[in-house]
């Protein structure tokens, strides 16, 4: 059908990519008979038809088949080969596949911030004043879900080498002779986002976008890369570095928390305590450590440090004690019980957010009868395991996309300003309302749009604005300024967007 050809790491056989459907054993985990998909990174295939046939069937992509697949974006002069992704072993692009596809359910259940879908069944855009809903319904995902997971799925592989390149490599350290280790691969994400997009996590999924306007749901993938990014990918490391200095120095207990937090003390709000986890003094644990800058956290109790922690020490490269306590900047000296620190690709922090991942996907919903992606995991216990279990590889990105899911999608300010609401006015708008990324980038920080929130600044501010940028340009979104002029699809209030392949403009039923 004139795309990638299939693998041959994950496909067998003589005549797989000469004809549209698959037999047993030819491209796992396809089944028999199913609509065969790009087989384009080794070890995966795309399986179209995984869910029953939605109905209407989807509308064909504007975009030939008979065409050779568009370079990635941003790529453009490189071979399409280079691969230095950090993590996958074929440079190939997926095909553009369906234009449509169905969004994630507006039925019952779902944010605060929230109403039933508002957008057109044939037009252009988003009409009058509700905004979307990432629900399920109540028998679960509903199939349109699914085909949307398709769309996007095929459309970000086709920019996953730039997007590998530049968001998931880690950046050089002066201070380390080695290069940081590639913790969060593409094909980790990939395979994350599918559970996320299609796990119920107190009736919500990761949104993308709407059957008619699949532009927001790129964006809501976009601000996520990009907050995940600063966050963790390209540092290289999972677990929450130490960077708030307090006094000139970077004091051991901020692993209690940093920028005047408590982990310890951030519990769920009143009517769900149920969800958080204990606070154990006895509890032991340390974070991954990069070999570069300063040591992990570690938390155990005060009685095996002499009753206080001291500070990192760049000339001896360990911790220094020299008699007092070095406290952080909520006066803490010691890590007894200070187990919750950030972890994953937008980092998890305190007993409540833990909690709430064990209760919906952990141990704790298994022990409950419920379905669970990690039976085995209690993260009450074990809070570590979403940067050191090795059975797990894409568990860092679960765990960014389940907080995404709880503390981004459904917020909602109380005085007129949601998340959902702005990522919908946003992409109306252009795509040029600087407000929206440091929104976001507050909600992601300190728990708020408007920061500062209780006392405390945004930070890295202007480099989450510059990578959101760059994420949006790396998945093919161009805002109305930087295209001035050019052909562009209508959206909203007459306001125009592009859609870019392969640093081209073409117009794109999204």
């Amino acid at each position: 059908d004139g795309v990638t050809e299939c693998a041959p790491a994950n496909c067998s056989g003589d005549s797989i990519c000469g004809g549209t459907t698959i037999d047993d054993g030819q491209c796992t985990p396809c089944g028999t008979g199913q609509v065969w998909w790009p087989c384009n990174i080794a070890g995966e295939c795309y399986c179209k038809s995984l869910a029953p046939d939605p109905t209407p069937a989807p509308t064909p992509s504007p975009v030939a088949t008979d065409q050779p697949t568009p370079s990635p974006v941003g790529a453009e002069g490189e071979a399409e080969g280079d691969d230095e992704d950090g993590g996958d072993e074929d440079g190939g692009d997926g095909d553009g596949g369906d234009g449509d596809g169905g969004g994630p359910s507006s039925s019952s259940g779902g944010s605060s911030s929230s109403s039933s879908s508002g957008f057109s069944s044939g037009g252009t855009g988003f009409s009058g004043p509700a905004i979307p809903v990432p629900t399920v319904g109540p028998d679960g995902v509903d199939p349109s879900v699914l085909e949307g997971l398709y769309v996007m799925d095929a459309h970000v592989a086709a920019n996953k080498i730039v997007l590998a390149r530049e968001l998931l490599t880690p950046r050089p350290n002066p201070a380390s002779r080695t290069a940081a280790p590639v913790h969060f691969t593409y094909g980790d994400f990939r395979s994350a986002l599918h559970k996320m997009a299609t796990t119920p996590v107190d009736g919500m999924v990761f949104y993308l976008g709407d059957e008619v306007e699949r532009a927001y749901g790129l964006v809501n993938i976009a601000a996520f890369l990009a907050q995940s990014a600063v966050d963790s990918t390209l540092r290289g490391g999972c677990d929450e570095e130490n960077v708030d200095t307090v006094g000139g120095v970077l004091p051991a207990s901020n692993a209690c928390g940093q920028y005047g937090m408590s982990y310890q003390d951030m519990t769920c709000p009143e009517g769900q305590e149920e969800y958080q986890c204990d606070v154990d003094p006895t509890m032991r644990m340390t974070a991954d450590d990069r070999g570069s800058g300063p040591g992990p956290f570690y938390c155990g109790p005060a009685t095996d440090y002499g009753g206080f922690t001291g500070h990192w020490d760049y000339v001896t490269g360990g911790e220094v004690r020299d008699g007092s306590a070095m406290p952080n900047g909520a006066g803490r000296e010691d890590v007894e019980g200070c187990c919750w620190w950030g972890r994953g690709s937008i980092q998890l922090r305190g007993v409540c957010s833990y909690g709430r991942l064990n209760h919906f996907l952990g141990k704790k919903a298994h022990d409950d009868g419920r379905p669970s992606l990690f039976p085995e995991i209690d993260f009450c216990r074990n809070p570590q395991a979403i940067c050191s279990d090795e059975s797990y590889p894409d568990l860092g990105w679960v765990a960014g996309l389940f907080r995404w899911i709880t503390d981004v999608q459904p917020y909602d300010s109380g005085e007129g300003w949601s998340y959902m609401r702005a990522l919908v006015d946003f992409v109306d708008g252009g795509m040029i309302d600087n407000s929206f990324v440091h929104a976001v980038s507050g909600i992601v920080g300190q728990g708020c749009h408007a920061p500062p929130c209780e006392g405390y600044e945004e930070f890295d501010g202007a480099e989450r604005m510059a990578t959101f940028v760059r994420t949006l340009e790396i998945l093919g979104l161009r805002p109305r300024a930087a295209a001035a002029g050019r052909r562009g699809r209508r959206l909203g209030e007459g306001l125009e967007w592009d859609f870019v392949v392969g640093g081209g403009l073409d117009s794109w039923s999204l």
